[in-house]
């Protein structure tokens, strides 16, 4: 069952003025349309003016470039509030798994809340209310080839109630990202190139953008140009910086401007927001100046679930040292000048003599060597020598004993 583009028009007052996210225009009135096409998913994409095409995003890169997914290196969940004009609300959740072989998979569901609507008939009499329906699901694969070029595809279904009618189409996006220079990024995609529905199909989106990011070198750690171009819609001209006003808190700005005349009057498009940025979570905000309708206000929150893998590091080879340890057999090798002392049971104990060196603690099971004197030995035992007898005593010869 089909929709009269009468009806349709009819139903949606507002949303035919809204050209500037995902409006078709008067060129092509059969096409099918999604009135939050085009408006970009996460805060940060958002304050930046939506010049996101060339930057490596993350989670955020999703409805710019999906090839900007690749730089994820861990598990991470992110949920992303959008309080539109005329009482529309979107929520979207979003995961993604990254893989050290196989590159990032991403997945999300998005979900449109629109106010009640006023249901006419042919004759553009009220026939009573109803309330539109839109959600879509989408799976992507975001990867890294060469260290300097990512690329990323994701597939999408899209679902639309309107009166008790349902449209059902399925899209896909496809984007490459190449960095040169040390800082610089070119950026481009292909955004919701959908099937068609009858015959009207959904508004897609062309995208081509310069990014550079001097990670340190500059007060800005980010800026962005992009071009956007809409067939049959509007076409926009996007631009945002980015400065650290702290190691975790990050403020932008960025501007639309668009090529056509989207007829809508009052000042708009100048978009603002912050970030704070931790290292396992970051929550962002964005306002967008919407001229006669207002603005809209964006909230993301991103939690990563588990920490990076660590980075492998050389380790150190073992060096052989000489160490004193007791053996179950050990040798003893006395010092060539061993020099006596007396002890308590009148035995004299011999301390060989060694370098000065920091004291150490002895184990317990520590092997000492005692020498007593006797007059009975013949000779030395092989190895030893005779320690010089004190003056005035009797010359005595040393045999070793061990306790």
């Amino acid at each position: 069952m089909t929709l009269s583009a009468k009806t349709f028009k009819i139903a949606f007052p507002l949303l035919l003025w809204l050209g500037a996210a995902g409006f078709v225009a008067a060129a092509d009135p059969g096409q099918y349309f999604n009135p939050l096409a085009g408006i970009g998913l996460g805060a940060r994409e958002a304050a930046l003016g939506g010049a996101f095409v060339a930057v490596p995003g993350g989670l955020d890169s999703l409805s710019s470039n999906i090839a900007g997914l690749a730089v994820v290196g861990r598990p991470q969940v992110a949920w992303h509030h959008l309080s539109w004009i005329g009482g529309v609300t979107r929520e979207t959740a979003e995961f993604a798994v990254p893989s050290a072989r196989w590159g990032v998979m991403v997945g999300a569901y998005q979900y449109d809340f629109y106010p009640e609507q006023e249901q006419r008939d042919a004759t553009s009499a009220v026939s009573g209310d109803f309330r539109p329906r839109r959600d879509e699901l989408t799976f992507g694969w975001a990867r890294t080839f060469g260290g300097h070029l990512m690329a990323g595809i994701a597939l999408s279904q899209q679902r639309l109630t309107l009166a008790g009618d349902d449209f059902s189409s399925f899209s896909a996006d496809a984007g490459i990202l190449w960095g040169f220079l040390r800082y610089w990024r070119l950026g481009a995609s292909v955004d919701n190139a959908a099937t068609y529905v009858g015959s009207a199909a959904s508004a897609s989106f062309y995208r081509f953008g310069l990014a550079w990011e001097p990670k340190g070198k500059s007060p800005l750690s980010l800026a962005s140009l992009e071009y956007t171009f809409q067939p049959y819609g509007i076409s926009r001209v996007r631009a945002g910086v980015e400065r650290a006003l702290a190691p975790s808190l990050f403020l932008r700005v960025g501007y639309q401007l668009p090529i056509q005349d989207d007829r809508i009057a009052g000042f708009q498009d100048l978009t603002a927001g912050f970030g704070w940025d931790r290292a396992n979570w970051r929550l962002d905000y964005a306002y967008q100046a919407q001229g006669e309708f207002g603005s809209s206000h964006r909230v993301s929150f991103r939690v990563a679930l588990a920490a990076p893998a660590p980075i492998p590091t050389a380790t150190p080879t073992p060096t052989a040292t000489a160490t004193l340890t007791a053996t179950t057999t050990p040798t003893p090798t006395p010092s060539p000048s061993p020099t006596p002392t007396a002890t308590s049971s009148g035995a004299a104990s011999v301390t060989p003599d060694r370098p000065a060196q920091t004291p150490v603690a002895v184990p317990k099971d520590r092997l000492k060597l005692y020498f007593d004197f006797q007059d009975e030995s013949p000779s030395p035992t092989p190895g030893l020598k005779k320690a010089p007898a004190p003056k005035g005593s009797p010359r005595k010869e040393m045999t070793p004993s061990v306790k």
